[in-house]
């Protein structure tokens, strides 16, 4: 029987245009190489987006007087801050490491210069935790037939996030097997965030966090 830990971790919520929780958005600058997606060692199926190499730069749009200590792009990776890299590093937390970012052009939607932070790339772990699919309520378009990647076809909808007790690895942030692009993040990194004064809404409890990306197939 699966586990929820609904006090111990937390999805790190792309808020999908809400702009009152996430302002800031980055694009690869167009120079910017992309890598191969990274594949199950077993199935061979993909377990995640193409990651960007070499050289990093991008180019932010932001909503609000000054940029986000988390942005988010079109792939796995998301920009940390100077302040949030430095307060995840003090803390001596895991599932990580940082590549230093080159900021090109700024887009900003209110008046006045906004105030640009020092970003560093992530590089996100992908954990052995295992997400129970069972008890987390995943529809599939197809069948689970990989005991590593626990993945097959396309996820349509999930009620909430249970991790398989004894699974996890020890990371603060990661990606579990069972449901790739939903960043997890550990109630560690959850008090350094609340430390620094991200915004609440960024950290929703795994038990509360659910996905319906076919709500006209029901």
């Amino acid at each position: 029987m699966g586990c929820d830990y609904m006090n111990e971790f937390y999805v790190l919520a792309n808020s999908f245009g809400d702009r009152k929780t996430s302002s800031t958005d980055f694009l690869p600058s167009d120079f910017v190489a992309i890598g191969d997606a990274p594949k199950c060692p077993l199935c061979g199926k993909y377990i995640g987006m193409c990651p960007l190499v070499g050289k990093v730069a991008v180019d932010l749009e932001i909503w609000n007087d000054s940029a986000d200590d988390v942005c988010f792009g079109p792939g796995d990776e998301v920009l940390f801050s100077l302040r949030l890299k430095n307060a995840f590093e003090f803390a001596q937390l895991k599932g990580t490491t940082f590549r230093t970012v080159e900021v090109g052009k700024v887009k900003s939607h209110k008046r006045g210069k906004p105030i640009i932070p020092p970003y560093y790339l992530t590089n996100i772990s992908r954990s052995r935790a295992i997400v129970d699919a069972t008890a987390s309520g995943i529809e599939w378009d197809g069948n689970v037939d990989c005991e590593e990647c626990h993945l097959d076809g396309i996820i349509k909808r999930f009620k909430k996030i249970v991790l398989l007790p004894g699974s996890w690895s020890g990371e603060d942030i990661f990606f579990a097997r069972g449901l790739p692009g939903i960043i997890i993040t550990s109630k560690k990194f959850h008090a350094i965030s609340d430390s620094i004064g991200l915004p609440s809404d960024l950290m929703i409890p795994i038990g509360k966090f659910s996905v319906d990306y076919y709500p006209c197939t029901r």
